[in-house]
């Protein structure tokens, strides 16, 4: 856990120095994906239900993005709310940090109607790849870990070489 809490600390941080460096008006990096880094981390789920939790992230931003250049009024941010929630019932996932994703556009202020869902799948397809490799590195590591209590009298290259 404490490998995989560290990556995404490392990835957030990347993120966020990449979105200050590009200039698609830095909506790379967005605070709900903080919510998003925990979100996965605290929770075992499977690889289907990841990327489910994240296809309803890109399809609640699209929806939200969508709404937004139709009309920027209250109307259009009640319906994204309700599309969220309904989408979010529909694929059977509890992941409130969809809905906060899907209510960006109307806090931030983007050149097209594209830029927002693109943004959101990169970062949370990075996360999710990250999150995966942490996951593999820390399984090496106790497996690391046990073989070296099971054999404690084995050092150097001897115990390299039974790895």
């Amino acid at each position: 856990m404490v490998v995989r809490l560290f990556t995404i600390c490392l990835y957030l941080t990347f993120v966020y120095w990449a979105s200050s460096h590009i200039s698609v008006d830095n909506v790379l990096f967005y605070p709900t994906l903080g919510a998003f880094s925990y979100f996965f981390v605290s929770r075992s789920m499977s690889k289907a239900e990841s990327l489910k939790t994240i296809l309803a992230a890109v399809i609640g931003v699209t929806c939200g993005s969508r709404l937004h250049m139709l009309s920027a009024g209250i109307i259009t941010f009640l319906i994204t709310c309700l599309i969220a929630i309904a989408l979010l019932r529909i694929l059977k996932i509890h992941a409130a940090p969809v809905v906060a994703v899907s209510l960006i556009p109307f806090f931030s202020k983007t050149p097209s109607f594209w830029v927002l869902p693109v943004s959101v799948l990169c970062s949370l397809s990075g996360l999710l790849l990250v999150l995966w490799g942490s996951q593999l590195v820390e399984a090496r590591w106790i497996t690391w870990k046990e073989k070296a209590r099971l054999y404690p009298s084995v050092r150097g290259k001897n115990f390299e070489e039974t790895l």
